[in-house]
């Protein structure tokens, strides 16, 4: 990268979001003279989290508004009218006060989610949960997620947690006793453990406040069956699996025969968990018609899930998850009037990308043709 330039800042991030190269320029403008915790190799300039975290801080304030716009405009061309939204990037709180000012331009119902670890302040802003994207580990593709067992194809790596086992259950006794809904970003099943093991101590076993986990991409059986005993509800992202998991894929490179127990969507939902399901944007495309896909075509056969099951993850459950099912997630009298429309039956035809859709009863995107008479 440096021999690209030497003056102008240049990052290159991982499509995982979880690591990054940097040339030097790019390690001066974010201040990295200093040793950096976590920094995979700082001599070829490759770096892990908190790189990321920095660089996302540096954004401009006006960059980021249009951001949140012109985000929520592509998410209803897709179909979507509600959404969870991971905001606060590296902890940082001022992306809430940010959104509050521009919400109403964005056009979509959303959920707060602040990833910032301090209770106390995420209470003062009057948020009623916490989480999204803190991490308790990071990801497969740079072998950053914590696991039980060394990497197959990294015999003497087991991945990172980022919390000791005492600082996140401080954490989880805090807000769970600040009535915050929580949920946690863990993929290794060393890190789902962990906080399950977290919840197990402090929170309700029928989990009033819905605390969740982000991802728990490789949850083998006996972690499913805790999960269960807490009435978890699972944040997945369907087109993890069809991207990572097909023979010979990332997951069966980095996890060997451990592969069996990513995202089990059907063992899951077979358990009593309720799965909500989304996109990881943009790790993955925000688009609920390519996850549907991917939930219907798992490439392990017993773990697929029925349509109506996907479209669920997409509607009603994901609707639960964000204690919202009262008002949006399902076609009822006195619910909001978000509806998508379609040529003819998508799960037919298999075109699952709407004709129009519709926002509180408004046209928001597409067109609607009277039919011939």
């Amino acid at each position: 990268l440096d021999g690209i330039s030497k003056n102008l800042p240049i990052l290159l991030r991982r499509e995982d979001g979880h690591s990054l190269y940097m040339n030097r320029a790019a390690r001066r403008w974010l201040l990295f003279d200093q040793p950096i915790e976590h920094a995979s190799d700082p001599i070829s300039g490759r770096f892990n989290e908190l790189a990321v975290e920095r660089m996302q801080e540096r954004v401009p304030v006006e960059l980021r508004k249009e951001a949140f716009v012109t985000a929520g405009r592509d998410l209803l061309s897709k179909g979507v009218t509600g959404a969870a939204v991971m905001i606060g990037d590296a902890g940082h709180l001022e992306d809430v006060e940010i959104y509050r000012e521009i919400a109403t331009k964005v056009g979509i119902e959303t959920v707060l989610f602040p990833q910032n670890p301090e209770v106390e302040k995420v209470c003062e802003l009057e948020l009623s949960r916490l989480g999204g994207c803190i991490l308790i580990d990071g990801s497969f593709g740079s072998r950053t997620a914590a696991l039980r067992k060394p990497y197959t194809d990294a015999p003497g790596n087991m991945g990172i947690l980022y919390f000791s086992n005492s600082e996140l259950a401080n954490l989880v006794k805090c807000a769970n006793e600040a009535g915050l809904q929580m949920t946690f970003h863990a993929i290794g099943d060393e890190a789902v453990e962990q906080i399950i093991a977290a919840y197990e101590r402090f929170i309700d076993p029928a989990n009033p406040l819905r605390h969740r986990i982000e991802h728990a991409e490789l949850i083998p059986p006996d972690l499913i069956e805790r999960a269960r005993d807490l009435n978890l509800v699972l944040g997945v992202q369907p087109v993890f699996e069809t991207t990572w998991g097909q023979e010979g894929g990332m997951y069966a490179k980095r996890l060997g025969e451990r592969r069996r127990w990513t995202n089990p969507f059907r063992s899951l939902l077979d358990a009593g968990l309720r799965l909500a399901a989304g996109s990881d944007a943009p790790i993955t495309a925000p688009d609920p018609a390519q996850g549907i896909k991917a939930f219907l075509n798992h490439p392990i056969d017993k773990e697929r899930i029925t349509p109506l099951e996907a479209i669920a993850a997409y509607t009603s459950k994901g609707a639960y998850g964000m204690h919202l099912e009262d008002r949006i997630g399902s076609v009822r009298v006195g619910y909001s009037a978000d509806l998508l429309v379609f040529d003819d039956d998508p799960l037919e035809t298999g075109d699952l990308k709407p004709q129009a859709v519709i926002r509180r009863g408004k046209l928001v995107a597409g067109s609607i043709q009277e039919p011939p008479r």
